[in-house]
């Protein structure tokens, strides 16, 4: 636990140093407010750029209430242009020590491998979760007090499942950046495997069991439906055993594989 502690304040001071802590949080911020805004704007943008030949604007196809705003938060923004910034703010989490020589050299001291891990990972996810809460709360307040309302219970609730695939996504960028060499690869790599989760979410509902991504609608469907799919507690217990055969992995390619190593 010691060796936890310690890795986690290295990677906390070392991301305080990149500044994360301040321009991630704004990104996301910038993410959470983009929809509302958005939204509640459309249609005067619309009617200003089509005017008297243009396209008729039905206002009533633009009304919408927060807790919807809130599921196109997720859905358009977190889950599209925040899953790839998360892809490329992360790329180098492990991969970064690992060509530096930093981790071979850390192999060599008393410190456990699996402590190791979890110190990054949750130094990781904790910004990560801080900046998802700031874009969600900006996204809430926005939908508030632009549209209909928002049921914050409900929004928590939501929120609170999304933040499960988050840790997922942590996840498959630390088991990537571990596999793989290049900083580029492991963003590419990852964005494409969590893109293609993503995708396959929703299509088939015993796949969605086995699919992390799946909460991600079902954050969605909680906002708009206040309502919880029937499977939602097997998803989690497979995303309970995802992240430790993940972590696991990682373990065994630094173990086994040599990664650590700079042309290793």
């Amino acid at each position: 636990m010691n060796n936890t502690w310690t890795i986690f304040k290295k990677e906390s001071r070392q991301m305080a140093l990149e500044y994360k802590w301040i321009w991630l949080p704004v990104v996301f911020i910038l993410l959470g407010a983009t929809q509302p805004v958005t939204s509640y704007y459309l249609p005067s943008i619309l009617e200003m750029m089509g005017g008297e030949q243009g396209v008729t604007v039905d206002p009533s196809k633009f009304v919408l209430d927060g807790n919807t705003i809130l599921a196109a938060t997720l859905a358009s923004q977190f889950d599209q242009m925040g899953l790839i910034i998360i892809s490329l703010s992360f790329m180098g989490i492990i991969q970064g020590e690992k060509a530096s020589g930093i981790l071979s050299f850390m192999m060599t001291r008393p410190l456990n491998l699996r402590s190791y891990l979890l110190g990054k990972w949750v130094a990781a996810y904790s910004l990560i979760a801080f900046s998802m809460m700031a874009g969600f709360g900006t996204s809430m307040f926005y939908s508030h007090y632009l549209f209909d309302g928002v049921n914050v219970g409900i929004g928590i609730k939501a929120f609170s499942i999304y933040l499960v695939w988050g840790m997922f996504i942590l996840s498959v960028i630390m088991t990537v950046s571990t596999l793989l060499r290049g900083s580029g690869s492991v963003a590419f790599v990852s964005i494409v495997i969590l893109l293609l989760f993503r995708m396959l979410a929703g299509l088939d509902p015993l796949v969605d069991l086995f699919n992390p991504a799946s909460l991600s609608l079902e954050a969605a469907s909680v906002l708009k439906e206040n309502g919880m799919m029937s499977g939602i507690t097997w998803t989690l217990l497979f995303v309970a055993v995802w992240i430790p055969v993940l972590f696991s992995l990682n373990e065994w390619l630094i173990k086994h594989r040599k990664v650590y190593l700079r042309h290793g």
